[in-house]
């Protein structure tokens, strides 16, 4: 029973990650009709005439970057002149020669996202306004193309970016700082463009969907400031641990010496539309399709879960007590959520935040006879990848604390060190898809019976 289990958490999962698989999004989204691209979404409908344009010019920024270049391709085929693709992997699949493509780094940018920043930029300068921009913009684009801001390092901007990381700031507020030590973030992009037209299809990565976060708003106005930034970095206690040119140069922002992201209402924003073509709601959707086919009574249960890894681990166990004793639903029961925790890092271990949410959930349960049901949990990442490591997530259920009984293993000693990825190496927990070519946030099942 225990590998059916585990068989049907991972089914769920996989067809979360299909339902938001690029080519299936844009193929919903996305049609030419007497030369014109229709675009119908669930909150909007429109076309844009192709005919006007003496140029269609493809940008792809992010981990599903090639996956929906080869979408966009499918659909406008030899109206494309020219194409630029920035993502975190080769394609294993050919795009036509007219595209170049650009492997740079995720989650710290490194040379290759400065080169990659770059070329983007001057891939996009001189449009006039007799082009389309067409941008894919998915999850990742923050680390895979940077442009520091003047004075700054691109060392500067990895030792801010690894801290951050660490320090257990939010995707939104990482980014308000990304944004502001950037030249191509932050609407800077789209600044870059005008005045071609700017068309953006985004599959977002952040809880609430906002379109300034994700990519760090390469295309979206932003109306968070320096002092935003500031205080972000004095919340989380580490401005002594800051570059002191990151520190400098956001004072000096915050005086008015640097010139701020592009706001709402500025006329180089003008010709910019952005869209928002899958989410991790959407993805949820397709997860509860597969737990309901499967036979489990279903409830989603947010797409919006945020906070400490091992805190939300303690409020998904706490849900897995109430089914057992029959308060909250009918067995077998699927519970469902989605979102994108943190982790505040203390120890010198290799993991990721669902590794450390399976960990923590793994420590919280009691002896399988102390219970009348059966239960295991999944935390794991749309995009295939957990952290700095190339596992996608991990499984909790008694097995593998079993596992790590026989083989005298602590999970509370792995769980302080940070050091989740080893931990379920020894004991065999690990969720592994390989690269999913899609990006929109974690998703978390809990299956009772």
């Amino acid at each position: 029973m225990k590998n059916e289990l585990r068989n049907h958490a991972e089914e769920i999962f996989k067809a979360g990650v299909e339902r938001v698989n690029p080519a299936n999004l844009l193929s919903r989204v996305l049609s030419v009709a007497n030369n014109h691209l229709k675009i119908k979404t669930d909150t909007e409908e429109f076309s844009v005439d192709l005919s006007v344009f003496n140029k269609i010019k493809i940008i792809a920024i992010g981990k599903a970057a090639s996956s929906m270049a080869f979408s966009l391709n499918d659909i406008l085929g030899k109206s494309i002149t020219d194409g630029l693709i920035i993502s975190k992997e080769q394609s294993t699949k050919a795009l036509p020669v007219l595209y170049k493509t650009l492997i740079s780094t995720h989650p710290i940018p490194d040379h290759k996202s400065e080169e990659a920043g770059k070329k983007l930029l001057d891939f996009c300068k001189n449009c006039t306004n007799e082009e389309l921009v067409i941008g894919l913009i998915s999850g990742g684009a923050s680390s895979l193309v940077e442009v520091p801001g003047d004075g700054l390092s691109l060392a500067d901007l990895q030792n801010a970016t690894e801290l951050l990381l660490k320090s257990g700031a939010t995707i939104h507020e990482m980014n308000c700082i990304r944004k502001h030590l950037s030249k191509i973030k932050g609407g800077h992009l789209s600044q870059a463009i005008f005045p071609a037209i700017s068309l953006n299809f985004i599959l977002s990565d952040v809880i609430g969907d906002d379109l300034s976060v994700i990519g760090s708003g390469l295309t979206a106005p932003d109306d968070t400031t320096y002092a935003d930034a500031l205080e972000i970095v004095k919340k989380y206690k580490i401005t002594s641990k800051f570059p002191v040119a990151v520190v400098d140069y956001l004072e000096k922002g915050n005086k008015g010496e640097i010139l701020e992201t592009i706001k709402s209402g500025d006329s180089r924003m003008m010709n910019t539309k952005n869209v928002l073509v899958g989410s991790n709601k959407t993805a949820l959707k397709g997860a509860r399709d597969k737990a309901q086919e499967l036979g489990y009574e279903t409830i989603i249960l947010s797409d919006k879960i945020q906070g400490e890894a091992r805190d939300v681990a303690l409020k998904f166990y706490s849900f897995s007590r109430q089914v057992d004793s029959g308060a909250l639903m009918k067995l077998p029961a699927c519970i469902i959520a989605g979102g994108e925790t943190t982790v505040t890092v203390t120890g010198n271990g290799l993991g990721g935040r669902n590794q450390e949410m399976a960990l923590a959930y793994l420590t919280l349960m009691d002896e399988e006879s102390d219970l009348t049901t059966k239960q295991i949990f999944l935390s794991a990442s749309t995009d295939g990848g957990d952290g700095p490591t190339d596992v996608a997530g991990a499984f909790a259920d008694y097995s593998l604390m079993k596992n790590a009984q026989d083989a005298g293993i602590d999970p509370e000693d792995y769980l302080d060190r940070n050091d989740s990825y080893h931990f379920f190496k020894k004991v065999g927990g690990h969720l592994i898809t390989g690269p999913t070519q899609t990006n929109v946030c974690d998703l978390q099942i809990l299956i009772i019976i």
